[in-house]
């Protein structure tokens, strides 16, 4: 019986990768409305089998959709819930922070200012401990962003052109 249970939560587990990996499809074939629908059925999968990280992934995703519906309100809830269900897993940590702020950035509240900043100097933080040099590249080009749309005009120029942050990898 506790052969015939774990393999079920195997085949469940499978089952919700397969469909965050079919809505990474879709969502590349700009189908949003179907990849939604995959998102949704992992995250309701990985939710039941208590697969907090892989919940968070499925979020996020949606959270991309819901941004390339133009759904930013959605799009930055959807992110706040990924970010608490990732825990301390850094990696997945820091996408998460810099799409929120990403999200954020794009919703162009003058309040959220210190929140991206805030979220942007996290996740690039945690990309150059981890060494990933592609996640501190796209921090760095977002923080650019950032500046730019907070008309710090130098701060973005000196970010776009800093190789600091990429010369410690």
């Amino acid at each position: 019986r506790v052969l015939f249970r774990s393999a079920a939560v195997d085949d469940a587990a499978a089952q919700a990768d397969a469909l965050h990996n079919q809505g990474q499809s879709l969502q590349r074939a700009n189908l949003i409305e179907t990849a939604v629908e995959a998102y949704e059925q992992a995250a309701d999968i990985n939710e039941r089998l208590h697969r907090d990280v892989e919940q968070a992934q499925n979020l996020t995703s949606l959270a991309q959709c819901a941004a390339a519906q133009q759904r930013l309100d959605l799009a930055i809830e959807t992110s706040e819930q990924a970010l608490k269900l990732a825990g301390k897993t850094p990696a997945i940590r820091a996408t998460i922070e810099n799409d929120l702020a990403v999200h954020l950035l794009e919703r162009g509240r003058a309040a959220d200012r210190d929140r991206v900043l805030a979220l942007l100097a996290s996740a690039l933080n945690t990309n150059q401990q981890l060494r990933n040099a592609p996640g501190v590249a796209v921090n760095d080009l977002n923080f650019g962003r950032a500046h730019l749309a907070f008309g710090q005009l130098e701060l973005a120029e000196a970010q776009l052109r800093s190789e600091e942050h990429t010369s410690e990898l």
